[in-house]
């Protein structure tokens, strides 16, 4: 707390400050993503499909949990994840399926995007390789991202002197 006075603060004062501390470096980290986002140079169609509107990005966020915690996720799961009409859900498995973005299951066995009809089952999803690709090149972007800002001090920082005020 550099330039701030202690003394003359009361906790809440300071944790208000620290708060208003994060969210200046969550509304840097923010507008970081929307620049990126905003552009196209260089990016994939896969990137380009990503960026296109809110519901995509979503859905692909959804798809790749799935993928992370190793548990494919329905169309019914993505829907409840996202809050997107199952209309709108159905079109972007469609898509991402002829692009070979997901992979599909029937219950909790990987098929072939050709095989779909033959599943009497659930059909689920996942993010497909070049989909993890993409993330793994997100997650190196935000760790140097937050790096990059105070994002990491500042939420320390608030999560320090909540533990303070707790005691008090």
């Amino acid at each position: 707390m550099n330039n701030m006075r202690i003394k003359s603060l009361t906790p809440h004062e300071i944790e208000e400050e620290l708060r208003l501390r994060y969210v200046t470096s969550i509304c840097d980290m923010q507008l970081n993503y929307a620049r990126r986002r905003n552009s196209n140079e260089n990016a994939t169609r896969l990137q380009q499909w990503m960026r296109s509107t809110f519901q995509k990005d979503a859905f692909a966020w959804a798809v790749v949990h799935a993928k992370s915690v190793k548990l494919p996720a329905s169309q019914s799961d993505i829907m409840a994840q996202t809050k997107i009409t199952r209309q709108s859900v159905s079109l972007m498995v469609q898509h991402c399926l002829a692009e070979g973005w997901i992979e599909v299951f029937c219950d909790d066995k990987k098929i072939d995007a050709e095989h779909i009809k033959y599943c009497k089952g659930t059909l689920k999803y996942w993010a497909g390789e070049e989909m993890m690709q993409l993330v793994d090149a997100f997650v190196e972007r935000h760790i140097e991202t937050t790096e990059g800002t105070f994002m990491n001090k500042n939420w320390d920082d608030l999560m320090a002197i909540r533990q303070v005020r707790r005691v008090l």
